[in-house]
């Protein structure tokens, strides 16, 4: 019995390591570092500074959308918080469709929030990552890679859903 102890206690000390929880883990990230994870995909980019804060301000363009990553919770040149977002004029006013589109999104998916914005009235998608405790890069990395086609799943739940409630409401 003690040789099969010994054995699983190998085996739970030694898997983590070979699925690579060797990676290294970082726990802030600094606006070069994230000018490069975007720029490693081919977007278009603008660096600036958020002007009330200082804190970081990318945005960039994918899949012929325009998205903006906030750095948040900043010291020094590193940040903890990130926020990616993407906003969406719906061209008319705001009308409770939107509103349930919205929610309804939001009951079936774990990633990404979708939100109404009544004072530009505009709908949109965020992601926060944070990265307090750790991350490995390569969290942060498909996080980045993976926003702009959570906004394309986005948007064709929205037109699907509104077109649903239209044909109801005939």
């Amino acid at each position: 019995m003690s040789g099969l102890r010994t054995f699983v206690a190998a085996i739970g000390f030694a898997v983590p390591f070979a699925l690579g929880a060797s990676a290294e883990v970082i726990d802030r990230v600094s606006a070069p570092r994230l000018v490069e994870l975007i720029a490693v995909n081919g977007w278009p980019h603008d660096l600036q500074s958020n002007m009330d804060t200082g804190e970081p301000v990318i945005t960039f363009e994918a899949e012929g959308v325009k998205m903006v990553m906030r750095a948040l919770e900043c010291e020094s040149d590193s940040c903890q918080t990130l926020m990616i977002f993407a906003n969406f004029d719906v061209g008319r006013q705001l009308a409770v469709q939107d509103f349930l589109a919205v929610s309804d999104f939001n009951d079936a998916n774990m990633l990404g929030r979708s939100y109404v914005n009544l004072q530009e009235n505009k709908i949109g998608l965020d992601l926060v990552v944070d990265l307090r405790g750790g991350v490995t890069e390569e969290h942060l990395r498909l996080n980045i890679a993976e926003f702009p086609a959570m906004v394309s799943a986005f948007l064709a739940h929205y037109v699907q859903f509104s077109e649903h409630l239209a044909a109801q409401q005939r």
